[in-house]
């Protein structure tokens, strides 16, 4: 960044309001708070800055965390101001926090503030998500929503159905009947509207045809790999992406009487790693390579669990590749 930033402003939000603290890189002893309602203040909090003389230029960096639907207003907001906005990662908050004492909506903006100041070196400006991605984002999110919605509905009936109780689950099917339907089409609809999106946008298309030609991979999992990655442009490192989806395990020991079992982390995408644990399932019955290696690394004794996770590994390196060479994926003999 050219212009030297000396304003760090961090932000934390809630449901209906965000709490936004300033700090100075010339007075770093004195950090000032105030609480808005991200919905109504958002003037109020531009009038708070310029009463510090902190304005959302070229000097000013924003610091948020990811946090999903509840970051949408404020973040638009600042973005129709041309602020200089840096998202990061609740696990990268947590990694660089050490021992923390109390926790409250104040304390956490002034932490996220003197992290922005004090890692100002890794300032990396938040890019908004093309319009297509963004779509294909809401509806992935519809779609699960709806799914899990469906399935909630089903589990009972068909728990019923294994105890032998026929007639009490008859009874449950008949009365859900028309909420089990009306899920089932508006799934059927969800999945219309994203095959339209795809087909729409050349770029993601192609994407989504070299990662679905990986066994086990299906389209839901390609896009969301897409959709989290921002079409790859974010994350095109095979060891970073395994590790932001929670595949790569870490060791857990210490001197010489901590050890432990490798843990997985457990600030991953969570979402990513479900789809590629399926995918791993997946890819173990249909791919000879992937199915062979889990055989051999089962029979030497290794957890299946542990495994499986290397699958998983395995096909995250196969999706950036495919992305970087830009190529269909190639079999090799089993």
């Amino acid at each position: 960044m050219e212009t030297k930033v000396t304003n760090f402003v961090g932000i934390d939000i809630s449901k209906l309001s965000f709490d936004a603290a300033i700090i100075s890189s010339v007075q770093t002893d004195n950090i000032a708070h105030r609480t808005f309602n991200k919905h109504t203040e958002f003037n109020a909090f531009l009038q708070w800055l310029e009463g510090f003389n902190v304005h959302l230029d070229s000097t000013t960096v924003v610091c948020m965390e990811f946090t999903g639907l509840y970051n949408a207003s404020v973040l638009k907001d600042l973005l129709n101001e041309q602020a200089q906005v840096w998202m990061i990662m609740p696990m990268d908050m947590k990694r660089s926090g050490g021992l923390q004492r109390g926790k409250s909506d104040k304390i956490d903006a002034q932490r996220i503030a003197l992290y922005a100041l004090r890692h100002q070196d890794k300032i990396r400006l938040y890019e908004p998500l093309n319009e297509t991605t963004e779509q294909l984002k809401q509806l992935l999110a519809q779609r699960e929503r709806l799914v899990d919605s469906l399935t909630r509905l089903k589990v009972p009936i068909e728990e019923l159905k294994q105890e032998g109780l026929k007639e009490l689950a008859k009874q449950l099917e008949q009365a859900l009947k028309s909420a089990i339907k009306g899920l089932e089409k508006s799934i059927a609809n969800t999945n219309i509207a994203i095959k339209e999106t795809i087909a729409a946008n050349a770029s993601i298309a192609t994407q989504v045809e070299r990662l679905i030609s990986i066994p086990g991979i299906g389209p839901i999992t390609a896009l969301s790999l897409i959709v989290y990655t921002d079409g790859f442009r974010r994350l095109l490192n095979a060891k970073k992406l395994a590790c932001y989806c929670g595949v790569v395990p870490f060791e857990h020991s210490s001197g010489t009487s901590v050890r432990g079992k490798h843990r997985l982390s457990y600030m991953a995408n969570q979402k990513l790693k479900k789809l590629l644990h399926m995918a791993a399932l997946a890819a173990i019955k249909s791919d000879g390579e992937l199915q062979n290696y889990y055989l051999r690394k089962v029979n030497e004794g290794k957890n299946k669990m542990s495994v499986i996770n290397a699958v998983r590994n395995k096909l995250v390196h196969r999706a950036v590749a495919v992305i970087r060479e830009e190529r269909l994926f190639i079999k090799r003999a089993a």
